[in-house]
């Protein structure tokens, strides 16, 4: 019982939180920040367009991807589960069209950078001179 006491605390000392992703957008993009009910919006494909009228091009990481499941719980407060649902409904009714679906966060920043209107997201830290970060409040 004492080891096993002992292993819990060493395995939640080395345990490092969860830290929600970070949205970044195309640097032609002109918001600095986001509220959460908008970036909520954006990526359950309601808002399209940026408030100078360009579109808005959603990208996002596979469903099974663990910074895709964090960003979705943590930024949006949707489980990905339910995301997916939202895209499918919207798809079949046609009045959307499915989020761009990258596979990596390196070809995420890559997509970012070189697509007008973009906005997706990567595991904090992970960096690049091509996009703009922009905070969630």
């Amino acid at each position: 019982m004492l080891l096993l006491v002992c292993l819990l605390k060493i395995q939640s000392a080395n345990a490092s939180p969860e830290v929600a992703p970070q949205v970044i957008v195309h640097p032609s993009v002109s918001v600095e920040n986001l509220s959460r009910s908008t970036l909520r919006s954006i990526f359950t494909l309601r808002l399209t367009r940026w408030q100078d009228g360009s579109p808005v091009r959603v990208f996002v990481l596979p469903d099974n991807n663990p910074v895709h499941q964090l960003f979705s719980k943590r930024a949006l407060g949707v489980f990905p589960y339910r995301l997916r649902q939202i895209w499918d409904r919207m798809i079949f009714s046609g009045i959307g069209k499915v989020p761009k679906q990258i596979e990596s966060e390196s070809a995420m920043l890559k997509a970012i950078a070189q697509t007008p209107g973009a906005i997706g997201y990567v595991a904090d830290g992970i960096g690049s001179s091509g996009v703009k970060y922009v905070d969630v409040e």
